[in-house]
């Protein structure tokens, strides 16, 4: 059992069915991959569960499910979180009525460092706009994403309106 996760060989209980990765920098993870032990053997995950959390105490599920009883690998995408704990809760997996458990080749979870994501700017609104009057000047506004707050444009003048008399002919 060096190179591979599986629950207690001799059986346990369906709550015991669970393994937990702490992650220990600061990422937005979203997805996990699972890889059944060669051949589909006992233990495949055929049910499932992803946890995560802040604490390693309170749990939220992100995403449960079906898998095929094969040996292929399993991807399971959701929203992205940043967070500290992750848990692949096993509900069902095959096996004889003797012995209940869980296996894995590999689990692998996806997502990238909190500090590497760049904005792409998609929400934008405009700040400090005026208009113009007769004897002030107006501004167009500044434009600033509204996710991120980046500055993306600065604004222009607009001249003040002046006075203009109307000429009416014949007065």
């Amino acid at each position: 059992f060096d190179t591979i996760w599986h629950t207690n060989g001799k059986g346990t209980s369906r709550d015991n069915h669970w393994i937990q990765f702490e992650l220990s920098e600061d990422y937005i993870v979203d997805g996990l991959r699972y890889k059944p032990r060669a051949k589909a053997a006992n233990g495949t995950i055929t049910k499932y569960e992803i946890q995560v959390s802040d604490d390693g105490e309170t749990f939220r599920t992100v995403a449960s499910g079906d898998w095929e009883k094969t040996a292929n690998w399993k991807v399971v995408e959701f929203e992205g979180e940043q967070v500290k704990f992750v848990r692949l809760m096993a509900l069902d997996a095959t096996g004889d009525n003797q012995y209940v458990f869980a296996s894995a080749a590999e689990i692998r979870l996806t997502g990238v460092k909190a500090d590497e994501i760049v904005c792409q700017h998609e929400n934008t609104l405009v700040r400090d706009d005026r208009a113009a009057t007769c004897t002030e000047e107006g501004f167009t506004g500044d434009t600033y994403c509204a996710d991120c707050g980046e500055k993306l444009a600065t604004g222009e003048v607009i001249p003040a309106l002046g006075h203009t008399e109307e000429i009416i002919p014949g007065k």
